[in-house]
């Protein structure tokens, strides 16, 4: 099997309810041989067409937060020039805003895990395109009240 590592990283410091939180998605090919991924890298949500990326977002009690005004996208499949070979050890970032696909707007402690996928199901894709759904670790974070 093919495998991909994914990571999230969500930034240090000071995060309050509201502004962006910037988010960076890595992927990481660890195997000795190229695997062919998606590099468009889209975000969207677990159950929409036409993305690469969805997050999970737990409270502290590990309850899982649904987003209840999710961003109306529409976009194009993927082409085949979004399908790519990563070499082995090289990785491919994306960043974005968690707080443009979800509303944050309380203060508190939280985590996030980054998806990634490539092979999504309606999408003239290559044959060789790694398949399944690849997730980063968890990655805490906490949002303070107002100063």
């Amino acid at each position: 099997m093919t495998d991909i590592t994914v990571t999230a990283l969500v930034p240090a410091g000071d995060l309050h309810p509201g502004d962006p939180v910037w988010v960076t998605v890595t992927l990481v090919n660890p195997s000795p041989t190229p695997v062919r991924i998606n590099k468009r890298m889209a975000v969207g949500y677990k159950d929409h067409l036409s993305r690469e990326i969805f997050i999970t977002l737990r409270d502290d009690a590990g309850n899982e937060i649904t987003c209840s005004a999710p961003v109306d996208y529409d976009r194009n499949f993927s082409g085949p020039e979004d399908y790519v070979l990563l070499p082995p050890g090289r990785s491919l970032s994306t960043r974005f805003d968690l707080n443009a696909w979800h509303s944050l707007d309380r203060p508190g402690t939280y985590s996030l895990e980054a998806h990634y996928q490539a092979d999504e199901p309606l999408a003239r894709k290559p044959r060789d395109v790694v398949t399944g759904v690849f997730s980063s670790p968890p990655v805490p974070f906490t949002l303070t009240g107002p100063d």
